[in-house]
């Protein structure tokens, strides 16, 4: 076993960065006894500190890919919404700088056809007296007809091409205020198809999101056999017992190493670690009955924990036995709940276990008390330390 002193006091300050008869091995897998904890929510509980381990697997993959193209749509449609709610602005503004000026070419066409039609009539009727022809500009010299003549040019030439100089401007200014007030209307709906395609998209995130936690909590992490919540519950029951056992020094490797051989991390035979931790279908050892080379422990929990009323079963990813479990029982996941089949609360029972029985687990002597305590057989200390060696430089 490779310097677990050095490797103790390294690890446990990457932990605060990071913010009795012993367990038997998990012989077989029973359905949920009466009285085992199968209802708490399984909402993924990974501490923060552990968001930048990398973890991999078919479903965390598969969860991750969706999740991302939904971020991403959201992200689109929210930088579309900013883009469109600047051409609201702008084309709204000019939607309405082009209708004022339309109403005022409208205005000026109404009054030029109004001079237009009196200076007609006026050229028509003779234009009156000397002053008319004066303030039209004419000699008042002229004979009625030439006045006539001259009045209706001027009409022709000049006031019949301002007028219809207006009128095409005017035409123009309200083609251009329609364009406009449809360009903006387009506008308006797509900001509202976007806004519904945005709040989709975020409800949808919001749906994923704990599915993405979950898939990624029992996902392995990258370099070892450890689903992430596992990894979790070891490091947070080492953390926790310091403040129990503050002259331990319990190593999360350890936990770990005992977890591998106990239940491969909750996952032996059929059964997994949900996000929360809890092994399903629960983990429930052979009946200790003197057979297959086991002890003989007679039921000590009216079969509450391993449903068997005759002899006790080890339980849970630690193979707590029952009595052990009454003893040591944890809630090492703060949800008001002991349930040996959470790893968190077996993992915290454990270090609890591990810390009586071997005192300092900062020297090799203290390791070996404890494992051997967990299990009185030198060839299971050989195994734990062993797997540690799996583990004992991985957060290094």
């Amino acid at each position: 076993m490779p310097t677990p002193v050095r490797r103790c006091a390294a690890l446990l300050l990457l932990l605060a960065v990071l913010a009795t008869a012993g367990p038997a091995r998990a012989q077989e897998v029973r359905p949920t006894p009466r009285g085992t904890v199968d209802t708490p929510g399984t909402e993924a509980v990974i501490s923060a500190s552990l968001d930048g381990i990398e973890v991999d697997g078919d479903e965390y993959r598969l969860a991750a890919a969706g999740y991302e193209l939904v971020q991403a749509a959201r992200l689109r449609a929210a930088a579309r919404l900013r883009t469109l709610a600047v051409d609201e602005r702008v084309l709204a503004r000019d939607a309405a700088r082009a209708g004022a000026r339309a109403r005022l070419l409208k205005t000026e066409v109404g009054r030029w056809t109004r001079r237009v039609r009196t200076l007609a009539v006026r050229a028509y009727i003779g234009a009156g007296g000397d002053g008319d022809a004066v303030l039209a500009g004419l000699d008042p010299g002229y004979t009625l007809p030439e006045r006539r003549a001259l009045l209706t040019t001027e009409v022709d030439r000049h006031w019949q091409a301002t007028l219809a100089d207006r009128r095409t401007e005017s035409v123009a200014a309200e083609a251009e205020r329609v364009r406009l007030r449809d360009r903006h209307e387009d506008v308006v709906a797509e900001q509202a198809r976007t806004e519904v395609a945005h709040d989709e998209a975020a409800d949808e995130e919001r749906r994923l999101w704990p599915m993405v936690k979950a898939a990624r909590a029992t996902a392995v992490v990258v370099g070892s056999d450890l689903t992430l919540v596992a990894l979790d519950a070891y490091l947070r029951a080492s953390l926790d017992i310091a403040t129990v056992h503050p002259g331990c020094g319990l190593p999360w490797w350890l936990l770990a190493g005992i977890g591998r051989v106990e239940s491969g991390h909750g996952t032996f035979a059929h059964s997994e670690l949900d996000a929360a931790g809890t092994a399903r279908p629960a983990i429930v050892g052979i009946a200790l009955n003197g057979g297959s080379g086991t002890a003989v422990i007679t039921d000590t929990d009216g079969g509450a924990y391993d449903g068997d009323t005759v002899s006790d079963r080890a339980v849970g990813p630690m193979q707590f036995i029952p009595s052990t479990w009454a003893r040591y029982a944890a809630d090492g996941n703060g949800d008001g709940v002991t349930d040996p089949q959470n790893l968190y609360d077996a993992a915290d029972a454990a270090a609890d276990y591990l810390c009586t029985a071997g005192g300092d687990l900062r020297t090799d002597a203290g390791i070996h008390r404890a494992v051997f305590a967990y299990n009185h057989s030198e060839a299971y200390v050989a195994t734990v330390l062993g797997f540690t060696n799996d583990y004992t430089s991985f957060l290094v």
